[in-house]
């Protein structure tokens, strides 16, 4: 986007090739050009400069809403990765009670580089599980995200709503044995950045399947996810924020843990995933090590401290979360 102004700002014309888009402001003076010039960024972005905002998405590591592991469509997957595959929000069990529930938080932060910018970035997950059966379950997971890039501030939310649906039962706790659960499920977010008029809603689902292979204290569990979204528009405080997202998304990745002795253990995974549609960071491998503890008589309550990255073409994230669950 580049301003041209005239020696008193009274006559400013604010022009963007890209989106093939030049207007000029005039005004009595300089401020009052200054909020005219505001004022039309904050109501007809949409409009007039289409096709800016996925140009940012697609071509960046900073877009808001799609594009990168920190905007919204990624947040959505990664979500729904952790708590339906990772470390599952409601746990399979091999004799679970209709209406036993469980709730969760996890909260994190770190930063990241991209594009010459830095990054940082606090993190709020909060979830509800409750039992309908012996093999489905019903999942509700809330995150926040706020974060600045650049020295710019931005906002961003959301919400997954899954149905576990457990194929294999588990083994009881310390035998070995396999088990699989497919989650299909629908997500809702949005996020914004005033300083940089950028953001947007999306909608979206998808399903995560995890195996889980266990031989005594050892598992490994292998996902997979896929999901789409599409964007919907937003306005926030006299700012009319609309991305035209159109994603696809897969995630496929393994945990290892093992249990040391009294419910203690270790792990360590990693997940990789690909936009299918343009991204400013089209891949990226997501590493991740814990430890922690898990107690119950299945182990439904545990306690979790990790590292999380994200490493893709010109973005690196490096961050660590806490994460608490309690079965009742």
């Amino acid at each position: 986007m580049r301003l041209t102004s005239d020696s008193t700002g009274t006559s400013v014309t604010l022009a963007e090739p890209h989106a093939n888009y030049s207007k000029t402001f005039n005004a009595a003076t300089a401020s009052a050009n200054a909020s005219s010039i505001t004022d039309d960024i904050k109501h007809n972005l949409s409009g007039e400069f289409t096709g800016l905002q996925k140009s940012v998405d697609q071509t960046t590591g900073i877009g808001v809403v799609d594009g990168n592991p920190h905007a919204v469509t990624a947040i959505l997957a990664d979500d729904a990765y952790t708590n339906f595959g990772l470390n599952a929000a409601l746990p399979a069990a091999p004799s679970a009670q209709i209406g036993a529930f469980t709730i969760g938080a996890t909260a994190g932060g770190g930063m990241y580089r991209t594009g010459g910018l830095d990054a940082d970035f606090a993190t709020l997950d909060l979830t509800f599980g409750m039992r309908l059966g012996n093999r489905v379950g019903l999942v509700f997971s809330d995150w926040f995200e706020y974060g600045q890039v650049g020295g710019d501030s931005r906002y961003l939310g959301g919400t997954n709503t899954g149905l576990p649906i457990s194929i294999i039962l588990p083994p009881a706790v310390g035998a070995s044995g396999i088990a699989w659960q497919i989650t299909p499920w629908a997500s809702l977010g949005g996020g914004g950045d005033p300083d940089l008029v950028l953001g947007g809603g999306v909608a979206g689902g998808g399903a995560t399947s995890v195996v889980r292979l266990i031989h005594g204290p050892l598992s490994l569990s292998i996902i997979d996810q896929g999901s789409y979204d599409t964007g919907f528009n937003i306005h926030v405080d006299g700012y009319h924020f609309d991305d035209k997202v159109d994603q696809w998304i897969v995630k496929n990745g393994v945990i290892g843990a093992y249990t040391v002795s009294n419910g203690f253990f270790v792990d360590a995974g990693a997940s990789y995933t690909d936009f299918l549609n343009p991204a400013g960071v089209r891949d990226y491998l997501s590493p991740t090590a814990g430890i922690g503890i898990a107690w119950g008589a299945e182990h439904e309550s545990s306690f979790r401290v990790a590292y999380e990255g994200d490493f893709g073409h010109g973005f690196n994230a490096n961050g660590a979360s806490l994460q608490l669950r309690l079965g009742f």
